[in-house]
């Protein structure tokens, strides 16, 4: 019904007029609503009875016909279940939901704004509160620069080193939730570019199946936080591009059934001056304003928890993310694994160490959601008591005032 109400908003199928669905309750679920589209689609044409006059009715895109005739019950059911098989079969297909379960390890790969977003910690933060029973490990692979090549990380490598590097790191951290998002960078190529793009994007999902992750989520870039100007007053050429980019992935994500999250539309920068360190790349405050419309784009609830009342779980999320980026990255993996090491590679053995100071951390990330949540549901519980309170205290002065008439005066 909800379906239904949302391409039919001044009424139902029958045309009886109906209460209109408000914005935010269908905006709610992006996912549900990209089905809905597809399934919708696919019913332009089809034949909808009227049950109360015995009649149907032809819907098309331009609304309904004003012509009607009767039909038999017969055909009805006969067009009614096929209706039905077919949004079965459309529900299938759809792409799975964004769900994080107990146990996740999420991988999260792509360029600089995935690598500039685990200083701040809001983007994670956000997906984190959204399950804050479960206990989840995210694993922060941006590199800035990078692209579906992975040129960025070849360092004095050949550039396919770099792409070695990436899938090999991806596929030993055992991710059961992979999030990938390139097409910035790849972007500038423009239209000549996207045909090389699409098939290098398949053949980093094809390299990444080893993993056998159950959810991969390919992202869209977020826009270019570029305002116009008097001197440029159209809409910014790189964002142009990036809309045939986002485009493309989604196309690689309905074909490979993997869920689709727009940033480019979801993710909006007003003041790129005080929200950018250089009127491109997210600060801390664009991370911070962007956290609410970030958690949509996955489908999740739009409004959580106030900023503040996730503070300390953001610093912890911080602080394991350095830690992490320690492990991975070290500023000497020259002298520690490069062509340098047979000056310092003794010292590689103690990278290992970072292992259980990560462990730690992430345990701390579970402790502050977990008493987060209890604190949450005692507040509640409590609120509950003090309003059932209220309404008993609220009676009762309704009673005497009933049993105690006053006069003016």
């Amino acid at each position: 019904r909800v379906l239904f109400r949302s391409h039919f908003p001044s009424g139902d199928v029958t045309g009886e007029r109906t209460s209109p669905l408000s914005s935010a309750c269908i905006a709610e679920d992006i996912q549900t609503r990209r089905t809905s589209d597809r399934i919708m689609a696919a019913l332009r044409g089809v034949n909808l009875f009227d049950t109360r006059q015995g009649r149907i009715v032809q819907r098309v895109a331009g609304g309904f016909l004003s012509s009607e005739r009767l039909i038999t019950l017969k055909e009805t059911l006969i067009r009614g279940a096929a209706v039905f098989a077919s949004l079965v079969a459309l529900a299938l297909a759809a792409p799975p939901a964004f769900e994080l379960k107990d146990g996740d390890r999420v991988v999260w790969i792509g360029s600089t704004h995935v690598e500039r977003e685990q200083r701040y910690g809001y983007w994670e933060t956000a997906l984190l509160d959204a399950f804050p029973d479960k206990n989840i490990i995210f694993r922060n692979l941006g590199w800035s620069g990078d692209t579906v090549w992975g040129e960025s990380r070849a360092g004095f490598d050949p550039p396919a080193k770099g792409y070695e590097r990436l899938v090999k790191l991806t596929l030993e951290l055992k991710p059961t939730v992979i999030l990938v998002s390139y097409g910035a960078n790849e972007s500038f190529a423009g239209k000549d570019g996207l045909a090389g793009f699409k098939t290098q994007y398949h053949k980093l999902l094809d390299d990444l199946k080893p993993a056998n992750a159950r959810l991969i989520v390919l992202m869209s870039p977020p826009p270019f936080p570029v305002a116009p100007t008097k001197q440029h007053p159209e809409p910014d050429p790189r964002n142009r591009n990036l809309k045939d980019y986002a485009e493309a992935i989604q196309q690689i994500a309905d074909g490979r059934n993997c869920m689709y999250v727009d940033l480019l539309h979801a993710v909006s920068v007003p003041d790129f001056r005080t929200l950018t360190d250089n009127q491109t790349h997210y600060n801390e405050a664009g991370y911070r304003d962007t956290m609410q419309s970030f958690r949509v784009a996955f489908g999740l609830p739009s409004e959580p928890r106030p900023i503040p009342t996730l503070e300390g779980i953001r610093q912890a999320v911080i602080a394991k993310n350095q830690l992490f980026f320690y492990r991975w990255r070290p500023q000497n993996e020259t002298y520690l694994f490069g062509f340098r090491k047979h000056e310092q590679g003794k010292n590689a053995k103690e990278i290992a160490e970072f292992d259980p100071l990560i462990a730690k951390a992430e345990e701390e990330i579970d402790r502050l959601k977990k008493s987060k949540r209890q604190f949450e549901l005692a507040c509640g519980i409590s609120l509950q008591i003090h309003l059932l309170n209220l309404i008993v205290l609220i009676q009762s002065l309704g009673d005497w005032a009933k049993n105690n008439q006053f006069s003016s005066g």
